[in-house]
C-alpha cells in the first residue's frame, strides 16, 4: 500500500492568533516575575546556619577530672589567664577581663593539637565550658558582652573544672 503525501502529512492546524498572544504575554509575565524573585533573593543577606544554642558538654566530670591527663604546666597557664580575667571582671576592669579572656582563648586554641589527643573527653568538657566563658565576653559569638556577674559565674565554673 502506497501512502500519498496528504495521507502521511496532516494539515497544520492554525490557532487563534488572539489566544496565542495571550499565552505569549502570560509566559512573558512569568519570566518577569521569576527574574524579580531571583533579584530579590540575591539582595537578601546571606547567612550561615543558625548558631548552636546549647553548647554544653554532655559529659559531666568531677572538678579537676577533665584536666587530669593534661600537662600541669599547660593547665596552670590556662588557670592563670582565667584567674586574671576573673579578677579584672570583679574589679570592673572590663578591658582587662576581655583581653585576658582573649588570651585564654588563644592559648586554648594553640594547645588543642597537644591536649585533645591526651584526653578527648576531658578536652571536650573544658572546651564546652570555655565556649560559655567566651560567649559572656562576646568573643567568637555574635552577642555583645554580658554583665560582669555572668562572666564571673562562667569563669568560676571553668576554674572549678580546671582545679
Amino acid at each position: 500500500m502506497t501512502e500519498t503525501y496528504e495521507a502521511a502529512h496532516a494539515e497544520h492546524a492554525t490557532g487563534d492568533p488572539r489566544k496565542e498572544r495571550v499565552a505569549l504575554a502570560g509566559f512573558g509575565l512569568l519570566a518577569v516575575a521569576t527574574t524579580g524573585l531571583l533579584l530579590w533573593a540575591h539582595g537578601q543577606p546571606h547567612t550561615g546556619p543558625a548558631p548552636e544554642e546549647d553548647n554544653t558538654s554532655t559529659v559531666q566530670m568531677a572538678p579537676g577530672e577533665a584536666v587530669k591527663k593534661f600537662p600541669p604546666a599547660k593547665v596552670s597557664a590556662l588557670r592563670t589567664l582565667a584567674s586574671t580575667s576573673l579578677k579584672d571582671a570583679r574589679s570592673g576592669n572590663a578591658k582587662g577581663a576581655h583581653a585576658a579572656a582573649q588570651s585564654l582563648r588563644d592559648l586554648w586554641d594553640a594547645d588543642q593539637a597537644s591536649l585533645q589527643p591526651l584526653d578527648n573527653t576531658g578536652w571536650t568538657s573544658i572546651d564546652a565550658q570555655m565556649d560559655k566563658v567566651l560567649g559572656t565576653f562576646g568573643i567568637d559569638h555574635s552577642n555583645p558582652p554580658m554583665p560582669p556577674a555572668q562572666q564571673e559565674k562562667e569563669l568560676n565554673a571553668l576554674l572549678t573544672d580546671m582545679s
